[in-house]
């Protein structure tokens, strides 16, 4: 007998971790108030760490925010900046985002990256992942080496 569980990514590792995103936008959604200027300002993080729990909408945009800095998909940009400012009717969206260190790619873990791929496929898939209270990410690795 096999169980399959959709939106759950699962290794042979001796991690334990669950991405899941809603796929039904029906209900109440969060959003992320622009600033006095009418401004987004996203800061980013430190998305390598081995154990974290995301869920507000300013953590998951923050997330999306640094997947974009760190891969330069400009295609992933234009459709996050786009849905960003359509759902929270700010005027723009800003990156303060310092990617010190010579690998851009440290700052996010692979597992993270394979997940955010599956948020990133579309403004819908997008604006499901950053804005429904019922989409997370809650993430602790250990690695055998």
């Amino acid at each position: 007998m096999i169980n399959t569980r959709h939106n759950v990514f699962e290794t042979n590792s001796s991690s334990s971790h669950s991405f899941t995103i809603s796929i039904s936008t029906s209900g109440v959604l969060e959003t992320i108030a622009p600033n006095s200027k009418g401004e987004i300002v996203l800061k980013g993080g430190d998305f390598s760490r081995s154990e974290f729990y995301i869920q507000s909408a300013l953590e998951k945009a923050n997330a999306i925010a640094v997947f974009c800095v760190v891969t330069e998909d400009s295609n992933v940009k234009e459709m996050f900046e786009e849905m960003m400012l359509k759902h929270t009717g700010a005027s723009s969206l800003k990156y303060d985002i310092i990617l010190t260190g010579p690998d851009r790619n440290s700052y996010l873990s692979k597992e993270v990256m394979n997940y955010l791929y599956e948020a990133v496929g579309s403004k819908k898939d997008m604006k499901d992942f950053v804005f429904n209270p019922s989409s997370h990410f809650d993430a602790e690795f250990e690695y055998d080496g």
